[in-house]
């Protein structure tokens, strides 16, 4: 378990860096990055649909080029590995579990605002340091301050994955075992609940016209593949 725990801070670290420091490669998006939580920790299912979940509300941000964009991903990674870990646990409370874990994983994604900032100015600044590495030729430094850049963004994601995960291990388990018996039943709409929401959000960006090209190709995507699998 530790093991995957270590794991897990690692992959926390490159989802952080692929936010705005790097690659911007849609891997920070909870739809990719919570599936790989379940992967370490062994239940794929679960993240992803965690991640169906939390992706709905951002569907509006498109994380390219030097947009600033939410820190939701790592947040959702760091509520999806909780949700996996309390499962066995709690194995008699799925709804409640998932509940508190989409809460929490919010909750982390505020909490890492300030953090994020504090970031960003720190890269910021190298960036200002490049810049006059740049006016005096310096390719060298330019490189350095480059990759510092990338290092400071992979551990600042190591280090707050891990300690929201520490944070959610010693709390959400005391909060789950003094809920009565009787909340888990009444949760048992949760899930239809958040996607009917999430299904919400899609058709007023669809009404706004903003994604009308992304669904109508997803739709095209998922049509084709329908069709090949269907015909085999």
């Amino acid at each position: 378990m530790v093991t995957d725990i270590l794991l897990l801070c690692l992959l926390g670290g490159i989802i952080s860096t692929d936010v705005d420091a790097a690659w911007q490669s849609m891997l920070s998006q909870p739809l990719v990055a919570c599936p790989l939580a379940g992967a370490v920790l062994g239940n794929v299912e679960l993240g992803l649909r965690f991640g169906i979940l939390l992706q709905l509300p951002f569907l509006a941000e498109l994380p390219v080029g030097g947009a600033k964009v939410s820190f939701g991903g790592v947040g959702s990674y760091v509520g999806a590995g909780m949700a996996i870990m309390l499962r066995s646990t709690f194995s008699e409370l799925p709804n409640l579990v998932l509940l508190s874990c989409l809460l929490f994983s919010l909750a982390t994604s505020v909490a890492l605002i300030p953090l994020v900032n504090w970031l960003r100015r720190t890269n910021s600044y190298l960036m200002g340091k490049a810049d006059l590495a740049a006016e005096a030729g310096d390719l060298r430094r330019i490189s350095t301050l480059h990759y510092a850049g990338i290092v400071n963004a992979i551990a600042f994601g190591i280090l707050t994955t891990g300690a929201f995960l520490l944070i959610g291990k010693l709390l959400l388990p005391q909060l789950l075992t003094f809920v009565p018996v009787g909340v888990e039943r009444a949760l048992y709409l949760v899930q239809p609940v958040l996607l009917g929401a999430g299904l919400g959000a899609v058709a007023h960006l669809l009404v706004r016209k903003k994604t009308i090209p992304f669904a109508l190709t997803g739709l095209l995507v998922g049509a084709s593949v329908m069709f090949l699998v269907g015909g085999r």
